[in-house]
């Protein structure tokens, strides 16, 4: 007889049965494991993604944002004072948003008891559209660097107003 066609005894081939189930068996403990592994890598990622995006988002609430510069229809950068034709040094304001859904606005010389507008707004992703109480809609548009907020701008007949956060944050 050939090494071919020897018979392997009954005892043998339950043997090698036996091992070879204990390896599948290990194989699928293996790949269970990664899978695992990678679905709880998965989700530690999309959780520390969505606490930085939190973050973020968060960082417009609670801010004092105040005009830092303003451009012309043209691009040109201009002083703030020039949008309203305003001729004081004292110009100023101011822009605040809440979590609760609400904004002030205030922009012109003198307090902000003088003019201070307020409504409610909602963010879609770098645009926060805002409603004032008086019922006039308006868009402000969100400026980041390396996904920080540089700048809101908002745009005031024929300027672009930039607003940054305050020194004093």
């Amino acid at each position: 007889m050939s090494s071919k066609s020897k018979k392997i005894p009954a005892e043998k081939l339950s043997e090698r049965e036996k091992l070879r189930k204990k390896k599948k068996k290990k194989i699928k403990a293996i790949i269970a494991c990664s899978i695992a592994a990678v679905v709880i890598a998965c989700t530690v990622t999309a959780l520390i993604l969505v606490s930085r995006y939190q973050a973020k988002a968060n960082e417009l609430y609670g801010v004092t944002w105040t005009p830092v510069s303003a451009k012309n229809a043209s691009e040109d950068e201009v002083d703030v004072s020039e949008i309203y034709d305003v001729m004081y040094s004292n110009y100023q304001g101011s822009l605040t948003f809440e979590k609760d859904g609400t904004f002030r606005f205030w922009m012109a010389p003198g307090l902000p008891d003088d003019g201070t507008h307020s409504g409610t707004f909602e963010v879609d992703g770098d645009t926060i559209k805002a409603c004032f109480d008086e019922g006039t809609q308006t868009e402000f548009f969100i400026d980041r660097d390396n996904g920080e907020i540089k700048t809101i701008q908002l745009g005031y007949n024929d300027y672009t107003v930039y607003f940054g956060k305050s020194a004093n944050q």
